[in-house]
């Protein structure tokens, strides 16, 4: 079920090469219920690196800031030469639960035994990396019936090697003593 995440966008990022004025295509999301502008330009923060604050504009040319507007499907130009907002849960894909620009429960984040913020963050850019950049990464099966090949079936998905490597250490880590 490996698939290309790029394939149900429907917001797209774009640099703007200033000397032939070429659009470049950096990656894009599936735009879901409650992503803001300030919520994209917190993504594009993790996804581009950049010397100083970056211009982000529509397909109409305005100006994209940091606000509280939903973000519009579309193309989106950026010219350049959330733990941040509120513990808010950001999808990537469809959000099934509609619980998409609502902020985690309280109770977990005021509970001195919950993650911390670093973790979230970490997270957060995990996810804007895997699901915006270029054609984004490959989707890995996770859930192998009953009675599978699942080693074939990881050697027969994208990565082969790294995911053969990651599920190795995964479960030999759970046997082993860490001094």
């Amino acid at each position: 079920m490996s698939g290309k995440r790029a394939l149900p966008r429907n917001v797209f990022i774009w640099h703007l090469d200033g000397a032939n004025e070429d659009r470049i295509p950096l990656g894009g999301l599936v735009l879901t219920a409650g992503v803001t502008n300030t919520d994209f330009r917190q993504m594009l923060d993790v996804l581009l690196i950049t010397s100083s604050d970056c211009v982000v504009q529509n397909e109409n040319g305005d100006e994209i800031i940091r606000d509280n507007q939903p973000l519009l499907p579309g193309d989106y130009t950026v010219i350049a030469d959330s733990v941040e907002n509120g513990h808010k849960i950001v999808f990537f894909l469809d959000d099934l639960d509609q619980i998409a620009g609502q902020s985690l429960d309280s109770r977990l984040l005021n509970d001195p035994r919950r993650p911390p913020d670093s973790l979230f963050r970490w997270h957060f850019r995990q996810a804007v990396l895997a699901n915006m950049r270029g054609i984004g990464e490959p989707a890995h099966e996770q859930d192998f019936p009953p009675g599978s090949d699942m080693m074939g079936e990881i050697q027969a998905g994208p990565n082969a090697a790294e995911r053969m490597e990651f599920e190795l250490f995964d479960r030999l880590a759970h046997h082993t003593e860490i001094l």
